[in-house]
C-alpha cells in the first residue's frame, strides 16, 4: 500500500504539525506485472478520520511510471476537475482525465512527457 499523508506545519514548526489528510493507494492484486490496478481511498481529519473520496486506479503502467504518477492519476479519479484555475488549464486536466486509463502522454500544464523510469514498480 502506498500511503501519503498531508500534515500542516504552524509556522514551519513540524512541533505543532497535525494532519489534515492521508491518500491510500491499495495494490488490488489483480493486475500484471506490467500493469497495476489499485483501490483509491481519500480519507479527513477533523470529525475523527473518514473516508472522503474513494477511486480506482486501473491499468496504470508501473514498470513505466512511478509513484507521483500514480498518486496524481488518483487524485484525477477521485477528485477530478474542481480545482482547474483557468478554461485552459480546465481542458488540459479533463483531455487527460479521458485517457487516464491508458498511459498518459503529456504532463498537466507544460506538455512535456513524463519521464518514468523502467523497473521502478509501485
Amino acid at each position: 500500500m502506498v500511503v501519503v499523508t498531508i500534515e500542516l506545519w504552524p509556522h514551519g514548526q513540524q512541533a505543532g504539525k497535525r494532519v489534515l489528510g492521508v491518500a491510500e493507494i491499495a495494490n488490488l492484486g489483480t493486475g500484471t506485472l506490467e500493469s497495476g490496478n489499485y483501490e483509491v481511498r481519500l480519507l479527513k481529519w477533523g470529525e475523527g478520520r473518514r473516508v472522503w473520496k474513494k477511486g480506482q486506479v486501473l491499468n496504470f503502467p508501473r514498470q513505466r511510471l512511478g509513484p507521483y504518477d500514480l498518486l496524481f492519476r488518483a487524485l484525477l479519479h477521485t477528485v477530478g476537475l474542481r480545482n482547474a484555475a483557468t478554461p485552459d488549464e480546465g481542458a488540459k486536466i479533463r483531455e487527460l482525465e479521458a485517457r487516464a486509463a491508458a498511459p498518459v502522454q503529456a504532463q498537466l500544464f507544460d506538455g512535456g512527457a513524463p519521464q518514468g523510469k523502467p523497473g521502478h514498480a509501485v
